[in-house]
């Protein structure tokens, strides 16, 4: 009762997309004027927005191609979180506004403080990207080797970034570069076969079928923008023999200015740039519970995993594999994986998993070596379905599943059949668009091994949901 399908899933690391001036100057809120600046702003201080009336965009990440969390407002007052960093001629300062942390530039904050030294310089001991460990070479050219070079494609027309290019049937993704969505196909040096863009609020995908009828695009990628991370499937058949994943490098100095991603719902994915080559740093920077990191390596189509609190024998992804151009996907925590108040440490805060139990924090020696609270295998990801959709490269041998499964439940959405070593487990698939639980509460003949066979109620959905997934991914075993 199994559907053998599809293409390889998510993620990657990114080219950061050069910076184009004018698409840049025309979606900025930051101007070119005065300098209200009064010298580096220290933890927990004030400033006010200064910027002629027109407000100052608070952005993901100290950089001009990054996505804007919010415009604010002059007159409106921020705090600091005590980084400086510089970049495309800027000064940036870190801040939090109205729940959100981002940076801005910072000659346009003025600090709440009475006195203003209009000499001071705010950078002066902010770091660059000439003081940081960062690549050699220019971003666009930063490529692991793939048969087909990605830094020999040029970007398409109307700003679109070439991506590195996967192997065939295998993904990639980046920076889009331009909202136009077929210049952003045309702009690729292989044969894409559909776009995808992550909703991180709604935790559902948009997609662009390439060469799709156009009521099946009519959706389309309807929050696409120059600054979208987009996920791209190359057409073609993944080879049988793909190359290992990049190889570590743990003598690479780290780089403790890691990025804050936009805060997913509990137990969903966010994606960015990583902004640090270290995942340890990464995942301390975060203002949520974080469970997970996870890094696609686009050469081998293998996922890297990182689980904050875990021993280092169970990390896959570790300070040389990720960059600080990389594209990255954190998973939160689900709300019922937060640790209790009463218990709240500093040791506890920093390793979510040890606080998932009380036998975890009951003494200190329990919080100093945390037990990883799930364990991750790599899987064959397939699905069986009820109902018959309309798109015919979805349907297969495993239709009309509408009756009860081996436990006696009837089929329903997050129930999956496994093999019988597996049978009651309960798992995560990474990348996974829904976010859901499943449990293997059925088997079959089919269903070997490490396999997990998904129940959709008809074959469209899983068709969609599988050409993002994968036909092989990472899963995390649950607790019981």
């Amino acid at each position: 009762m199994s559907v053998p399908l599809h293409r390889p899933g998510l993620l990657r690391r990114l080219l950061l997309p050069p910076a184009l001036l004018a698409a840049v100057l025309l979606g900025a809120a930051i101007l070119i004027g005065h300098s209200s600046a009064a010298g580096p702003l220290a933890d927990g201080e004030q400033a006010e927005v200064s910027a002629d009336g027109d407000g100052l965009n608070l952005r993901s990440m100290p950089s001009l191609n990054s996505a804007v969390l919010a415009t604010v407002p002059d007159g409106e007052v921020v705090t600091a979180r005590g980084a400086q960093y510089e970049a495309d001629g800027l000064c940036w300062e870190s801040v939090t506004y109205d729940g959100l942390s981002g940076w801005m530039a910072a000659q346009y904050l003025v600090p709440v403080r009475g006195v203003v030294d209009t000499d001071a310089d705010p950078c002066a001991d902010a770091e660059s990207a000439e003081d940081v460990a960062a690549p050699t070479a220019e971003p666009t050219a930063v490529v692991t080797p793939t048969a087909e070079p990605a830094a020999t494609v040029e970007p398409g027309g109307d700003g679109a970034n070439a991506l590195p290019v996967p192997p065939p049937g295998g993904w990639t993704e980046g920076v889009a570069g331009t909202a136009d969505i077929e210049a952003l196909v045309a702009g690729q040096g292989f044969e894409v076969a559909s776009v995808w863009l992550l909703d991180i609020a709604a935790q559902d995908f948009q997609s662009y079928i390439v060469g799709a009828p156009a009521f099946v695009n009519e959706i389309g990628l309807s929050s696409l923008s120059a600054d979208s991370v987009v996920l791209m499937l190359r057409r073609g058949d993944t080879p049988e023999v793909l190359p290992e994943p990049v190889a570590a490098s743990p003598g690479d100095p780290p780089r403790l200015l890691a990025n804050m991603l936009p805060a997913p719902p509990a137990g969903g994915f966010t994606i960015g740039i990583s902004g640090t080559n270290d995942p340890a740093v990464l995942a301390a920077a975060q203002d949520f519970e974080l469970r997970l990191i996870a890094m696609r390596d686009v050469p081998s189509q293998t996922w890297l995993t990182y689980i904050p609190g875990a021993p280092g024998f169970a990390q896959r992804l570790e300070r040389g594999q990720l960059r600080e151009d990389s594209i990255v996907w954190l998973r939160a925590a689900d709300a019922t994986e937060a640790a209790p108040e009463a218990t709240a440490t500093p040791e506890a805060t920093a390793t979510p998993e040890a606080t998932a139990t009380p036998e975890a924090t009951a003494t200190p020696e329990a919080t100093a070596t945390p037990e990883p609270a799930v364990e991750v295998v790599e899987a064959r990801i397939t699905y069986f379905y009820c109902n018959q959709g309309t798109i015919a490269a979805g349907i297969g041998d495993g239709g009309g599943w509408c009756g009860a499964m081996r436990n006696g439940e009837v089929v329903h959405k997050g129930a999956a059949a496994c093999s019988d070593d597996n049978f009651g487990q309960r798992f995560r698939i990474i990348g996974d668009p829904r976010g859901l639980t499943y449990t293997c509460k059925d088997t079959g003949g089919a269903v070997h091994g490490e396999q997990r066979d998904i129940w959709f109620d008809n074959s469209d959905e899983a068709f969609n949901w599988i050409r993002v997934v994968g036909d092989t991914a990472q899963v995390e075993i649950l607790p019981e």
